[in-house]
């Protein structure tokens, strides 16, 4: 990263330590046949930046569940609704 570019120039090694278990984005969502697209226009990790996350979305009771699934993990969010 020059002094003059943006964490979006460097690599995800230019994250604080630490910072990698934070998700951070910033961007729109577009729900479609059972799965949410998130439209990543800023993040924490700059090579998400400009990426589209897709995920399985499921409610629950008072919980809404994101599952993304690669060929070498599985990835859950789970939000529950705060009264």
């Amino acid at each position: 990263m020059s002094a003059h570019g943006t964490y979006r120039d460097g690599p995800n090694e230019t994250v604080l330590p630490g910072m990698h278990r934070l998700y951070r984005l910033l961007g729109p969502l577009f729900f479609a046949e059972g799965e949410v697209h998130h439209r990543v226009c800023e993040a924490l990790m700059p090579r998400m930046t400009d990426t589209t996350l897709t995920r399985k979305y499921q409610f629950a009771g008072d919980r809404l569940t994101l599952t993304a699934t690669t060929r070498d993990m599985q990835d859950q969010l789970i939000w529950r609704r705060h009264e």
